[in-house]
Parts: C-alpha cells; sequence; structure tokens
C-alpha cells in the first residue's frame, strides 16, 4: 500500500504501528509523574478522615470475595486519600464508591485503580489525580462506569488518565484534563477488539500525547456524545486518533487542539462525524488516512488551517469520504484544497453541502490529485480562494 506523505503529515503506517504499541504495560514502564495541578492534584487537601489506601483495600477484598459491594466515601468537606505508588489491589468483584462531586480526591498509584476480568468498577463524584501509570486501567473482561467525576493530570504510556485495553468503559457527565500519555491516548485510550468505550456529557481538554492527545482508539469501538475536544495537543491527531477500528462522534465539539499532523480527527478506520463541529483546529480538520472510511453528515468544518492539503477535511490513501449536509467554510491551506482535498486514490463524495470561503494555493474549494470526487449538483461551492476547484471533479461549478 503507498503511505501518503508530505511535510508536516507522518505517513499513516507510523500511526497505526505506534498507536498498537500502546497497549498494557507494566508499571514499571509508566511515565515519569505529570507536573503538579492546581488544586486536587497539588496534595494540599487534609487526608480524609476515617478513609485511607488501606480502607479501600479492604472494600476490594471484600468484593473479590462475592460481595457486591457499594460505599459513600464523603459528603462535607473536600479531602483527599493518598494511594501508594503500587496502585490499590486489582479489583476482580463489584465496586461501587460515590461521594459529592469535589469533595474527595485519590491522588498517586500507578494505577490507582486496576479492573480485572470480571471485575466491576463504578465511581461517582471522584476525583483522580497524580497517577503515573493511568487513572484506571480496565482490563479484558472489566467493566468500568465514572460519573461525575474529574480524571486530572494523570500520566502513562498508554492512556494517561484512563485505559481501556478490551473490557468496556462509559464516562458521562465528567472532565478528562491535563493528562499526559509518553505514547498515545493522553486523555483517555481505547484499544483491543473487544474494547468498547462511551464518552457522553463530558469536556476532554487541555491533554498531550504523542499520537491522539485527547482520545485514541486501536481496533476498538468507541461511541462519543455531546462532549468537548478542545486544546488537546499531540505529535498526530490533537483531539483524535482512530487506528483501524470504529468510532462514532455525535453532537460534540472538536475545537481549538493543535498537531502538526491532523489537529483535529486522524483516522485509518472507520469515522462517523455526525451533528458535529470540527473548528478552528491548527494542523487540519479532519483526514483520513490509509484506506480509512469516513461519513462527515450534519456537521459544520470552520476555520481550520494547515500547511498541508485538506485544511477542512483530507482523504488520502484510498479511503472513502462521504460528506453530506455539512458546512464547510474559512478553511485555509499553505498547499491545495483548502475545503477539501482528495489524494492518491481515494474516492470523495460531496451531497447537499456548503463549501464557501476558504483559501489554498490551488482548489481553495475542493482539490483532487488523484481519485474520484464527485459533487452533487444540490451541493454550493463559492467565494473559495484562488478558485473554487483544482483537477478532476465531477460536478464542480
Amino acid at each position: 500500500m503507498r503511505v501518503w506523505s508530505v511535510p508536516g503529515r507522518r505517513a499513516s503506517v507510523a500511526v497505526m504501528l505506534l498507536v498498537a504499541i500502546g497497549l498494557v504495560l507494566p508499571a514499571s514502564a509508566a511515565a515519569k509523574p505529570p507536573s503538579t495541578v492546581a488544586g486536587a492534584a497539588g496534595g494540599s487537601l487534609p487526608a480524609c478522615k476515617g478513609l485511607s489506601e488501606s480502607t479501600l483495600n479492604r472494600w476490594i477484598g471484600q468484593a473479590n470475595s462475592g460481595r457486591d459491594v457499594s460505599e459513600s466515601l464523603g459528603r462535607g468537606r473536600a479531602c483527599e486519600i493518598a494511594i501508594g505508588a503500587k496502585g490499590l489491589t486489582p479489583l476482580t468483584g463489584k465496586l461501587s464508591l460515590s461521594a459529592t462531586p469535589g469533595s474527595v480526591v485519590l491522588r498517586g498509584g500507578a494505577p490507582i485503580f486496576d479492573v480485572r476480568d470480571r471485575g466491576v468498577l463504578a465511581l461517582t463524584g471522584l476525583t483522580l489525580t497524580g497517577s503515573t501509570n493511568a487513572a484506571v486501567r480496565n482490563n479484558t473482561g472489566g467493566r468500568v462506569t465514572i460519573t461525575k467525576s474529574k480524571i486530572v493530570g494523570n500520566s502513562a504510556y498508554f492512556g494517561g488518565g484512563l485505559a481501556n485495553a478490551g473490557g468496556t468503559m462509559s464516562v458521562h457527565d465528567s472532565e478528562i484534563s491535563g493528562n499526559t500519555a509518553s505514547g498515545n491516548s493522553g486523555g483517555l485510550g481505547n484499544s483491543g477488539v473487544t474494547a468498547t468505550m462511551t464518552v457522553s456529557n463530558s469536556k476532554v481538554t487541555g491533554n498531550k500525547a504523542m499520537f491522539g492527545g485527547g482520545m485514541a482508539n486501536n481496533t476498538g469501538t468507541v461511541l462519543v456524545i455531546n462532549t468537548l475536544l478542545s486544546k488537546n495537543t499531540a505529535d498526530s491527531g490533537g483531539a483524535y486518533v482512530n487506528s483501524a477500528g470504529t468510532v462514532t462522534i455525535i453532537g460534540s465539539d472538536v475545537v481549538d487542539n493543535t498537531s502538526p499532523d491532523g489537529g483535529g480527527l486522524v483516522t485509518t478506520g472507520t469515522l462517523n462525524v455526525i451533528k458535529t463541529r470540527i473548528s478552528r483546529n491548527a494542523g487540519g480538520g479532519i483526514a483520513s488516512q490509509g484506506g480509512g472510511t469516513v461519513l462527515v453528515t450534519d456537521s459544520q468544518i470552520t476555520d481550520n488551517t494547515f500547511t498541508g492539503p485538506g485544511a477542512g477535511v483530507l482523504n488520502a490513501g484510498g479511503g472513502l469520504l462521504t460528506v453530506t449536509n455539512t458546512t464547510i467554510t474559512g478553511n485555509k491551506s499553505d498547499a491545495v484544497g483548502g475545503g477539501v482535498d482528495n489524494h492518491f486514490g481515494g474516492t470523495t463524495r460531496v451531497i447537499n453541502s456548503t463549501i464557501t470561503g476558504n483559501t489554498a494555493t490551488s482548489g481553495g474549494g475542493i482539490s483532487n490529485a488523484a481519485g474520484g470526487l464527485f459533487v452533487s449538483t444540490n451541493t454550493t461551492i463559492k467565494s473559495n480562494t484562488p478558485n473554487n476547484c483544482a483537477g478532476q471533479i465531477e460536478g464542480c461549478p
């Protein structure tokens, strides 16, 4: 397979390889401790009275012995529980922990929670910070649900904040911010064909990684609903990298992310973007590489910038891109294809959409450089600079 590469955008094979490396690593391979995060991560809170690492391990032991353990950690003054470097005892039973949001901080560990096969963990209202091997690691056969919680200031090689390696993980009404990964998945990582992740009504902001600053998926399945992915940074895929898996993003905002190779979303697998805003990303809005399949519908792709081709949407390496009922405007490329660019044998279809006010050296609206690019008669392409279309494009006015 020919791999597309231009200055400022790395080969898709490299993305796939390095994302695949980011599977479960032992604690000895954990990243260095993260920098101090103001408030909870700084360790300035008083210790929780009557609660300690030993208390949590006792509850885990009870759960592992067959009991369904459900405990409330606190509802009053904010306090902190210090977790040792090895983290808590691995969980193989059912454990539910809750607190008034912001009242209880768990700090330390590598990871804090380690959920194994048949383990079921539910966390509500907790803040997890300071882990050097992900705050929660969920393995094959495990199930994790996180609600109204904060995952801040953690680090790892894979999944700086949350790492799902083959299990099922759901995150709702939560904040994943300021986490780092030396490999991939700064905020949340999903890896393995059995791995399933759902993120809804949450914020994924200010995370960093080599690949997938906000999130990354490798061969698994991910659903993102009504979530903000913003100000994440990476070498590839500032907000998200999807490698050979399936990702669906609905009703979300992917804004102000940064990467020299796909500031917003980078995919080599299947990506569905529905009723979502992709805006102001530095390094491009959406990039399909290595034969991926992308559907963008009822969305807005605006004001993204890139030094290479396809500042709004790039389809490269033989992929299939379908854009319907979508507005693509204000994007700027220092190469070709300010709004949309089709490269190296890809097939792109634009249906009932508006492409206007985009800028590039050529094909300010749409550019086709070898491949099939088809524009429906009910699509508007106008007022792009220096021209609306470049290359062989069927249906371009």
